[in-house]
Parts: structure tokens; sequence; C-alpha cells
């Protein structure tokens, strides 16, 4: 096997270990946003961090997406 293989391999189960570890912590910032709906700033304080995790949540995703294609090309 590759050294792209394990890459992509370590890249992918790392990030859903750390995207599945932080789920709760985001879940219980929303209800808290949404508990404290009148309070602007508490609001944007809690929910910038949930914003960053969508981000970087969706980054993740792509990057492993492409390095399933790249992989499949490389191997070919």
């Amino acid at each position: 096997m590759t050294f792209l293989f394990w890459v992509m391999t370590s890249f992918t189960v790392v990030g859903f270990i750390v995207l599945m570890s932080m789920k709760k912590s985001m879940e219980k910032r929303i209800a808290l946003a949404i508990e404290h709906e009148q309070n602007l700033e508490l609001k944007r304080r809690v929910t910038k961090p949930v914003i960053w995790w969508i981000v970087g949540a969706t980054m993740w995703g792509i990057i492993s997406m492409m390095f399933v294609v790249w992989t499949f090309i490389v191997s070919s």
C-alpha cells in the first residue's frame, strides 16, 4: 500500500473522530444560543465556534473526497 493511501486513511479517520468528539459540545452551544435568543452579545459569542466547526467539517469533507479521488487517479 502506498504512502498516499495511509495519509488519506489517517486524515479521514482522525478527522471523523475529532468531529464526533466535538459534536456534543456544539449541540450544547446551539441550545444555549436558542435559550438566550434575546441576548445578542452572548448569542454571537456562542455561535461563532459553531460556525467555524461547520466550516471545518465542510473543508474536512471536501479534502477527504479529494484524497479518495486522487488515490484512484494515482493508482490507475
